[in-house]
């Protein structure tokens, strides 16, 4: 019977070796026959209390159960040469667990080797089926992501929370111990209550952080897009300035020539080339004039034109907020100006001015349906999607506030109004 009981500690302990590795993504540093042999402490720890010479010695055997919890932590942080806080955390749901499982076993065995073995297989055999599950669908990867986002006080509180359902779950089955279940029924509902909130909040707020990253990234992807068409007109530039000189050596011969006509026609063509590498913006921001053409072709496809007068400075202004104010504010007016499906042209009007140091950007779009707000520049948008689509005029707004901005929204007479002003330091 103790060779038995001590085959199936090790089994467990070989099969929470796997959890451990699963969950924390951590690497065997040894291999298994090693590791095996290392799990042989914890698996052999709790025999010594049963030693008949140690009955009498309570602070001995309170020390030799505090040395059989922390056996596996030891043995796990060898076979993964790493102490973390994670394994110790598996290692004590693991005693907890095992306890439940003993106690509801309880039922049906008396003899006590009997039912810590029993109950040391039944958790072995169902975290194994979890691992082969979670194997099979490539779950590791989600798993280890979703448990960095639980906070440490939400791992405490669920110990004590499993800690409270065993012994309650022992008083239930337990005739005599029936008072110790009635008193514990409360906290034990209000701990799953509270915990069951905080990990609510902690998933809500993880997954609003990963909508804000793809939004974010969908930007930065965008602005890429934006750098790359930069770099071509400005290759296209060196290519032509690198043929300007050639161009004016065949112009001076064809004049030396006196060939003035064919001098003209030389110079017409230059300039046709000249108009046909023309960009559709000049804002005297390369970023924006780049931004502004790109915006320009998916508004024309819903019969839009945007009109852009003005400046947009490029000192004190960074081209990552920049991307962020202009690329939310037009695509919010483009998918404005979308639902109307009379056929008539739209105009997006951008006006933006730079005076003493202050930056002033209005921009302005038709609107064909109407606009709530649930606060001060807080819109309350129409797409089904609500959580990542309310998030262009936030950020907006937390560009604008890097440079002691203000922002400014309204809606009257069928229009929209996007009023922007920025103070620009040099050194920004």
């Amino acid at each position: 019977m103790i060779v038995l009981t001590v085959i199936s500690g090790l089994y467990l302990g070989a099969v929470i070796m796997e959890v451990v590795s699963v969950t924390t993504g951590e690497k065997r540093k040894m291999n298994l026959l090693l590791s095996l042999a290392v799990l042989l402490i914890p698996a052999l720890s709790p025999l010594l209390m049963d030693i008949k010479v140690l009955q009498g010695y309570f602070i001995l055997r309170l020390i030799l159960l505090i040395l059989s919890i922390f056996s596996k932590f030891i043995a796990y942080s060898i076979i993964f040469r790493r102490v973390k806080l994670n394994i110790l955390y598996i290692c004590l749901m693991s005693l907890i667990t095992s306890q439940m499982y003993a106690t509801l076993l309880s039922c049906f065995l008396s003899a006590d080797h009997v039912l810590d073995m029993a109950a040391m297989v039944t958790e072995g055999t169902v975290l194994l089926v979890i691992l082969l599950i979670i194997k099979k669908r490539g779950f590791e990867t989600v798993i280890q992501q979703e448990l960095k986002i639980i906070n440490k006080y939400q791992y405490v509180m669920v110990m004590v929370l499993a800690y409270i359902i065993n012994i309650y779950v022992w008083a239930s089955l337990s005739g005599e111990h029936r008072r110790i279940a009635e008193i514990l029924l409360l906290p034990t509902m209000i701990g799953f209550t509270v915990v069951l909130i905080s990990v609510i909040r902690t998933t809500a707020s993880a997954s609003k952080q990963k909508m804000v990253s793809e939004l974010l990234g969908d930007q930065i992807e965008k602005q890429t897009e934006y750098y790359d068409n930069i770099k071509q007109i400005y290759s296209e530039f060196r290519s032509f300035r690198h043929d300007f000189k050639n161009h004016l050596l065949c112009i001076r011969s064809l004049l030396a020539e006196n060939e003035t006509e064919k001098a003209e026609e030389y110079i017409s063509d230059i300039e046709g080339v000249l108009e046909r590498e023309k960009q559709d913006f000049d804002t005297g921001n390369i970023i924006v004039d780049s931004l502004l053409s790109d915006k320009k072709a998916k508004a024309l496809r819903s019969g839009t034109r945007i009109d852009f007068t003005g400046f947009v400075p490029t000192m004190g202004l960074s081209n990552v907020d920049a991307c962020i104010i202009f690329s939310n504010a037009i695509d919010n007016a483009i998918e404005a100006c979308e639902k109307d499906q009379s056929g008539q042209e739209k105009v997006i009007s951008i006006k933006s001015d730079f005076k003493k140091g202050y930056y002033f950007l209005t921009i302005s779009n038709p609107v064909f349906e109407s606009v709530n707000f649930k606060g001060r520049n807080q819109l309350v948008t129409s797409k089904e999607n609500k959580t990542l689509h309310g998030l262009g005029v936030p950020n907006i707004i937390r560009a604008v506030h890097k440079y002691e901005g203000t922002v400014d929204i309204s809606a009257e007479e069928n229009r929209f109004v996007l009023e922007i002003v920025m103070h620009l330091k040099k050194e920004q």
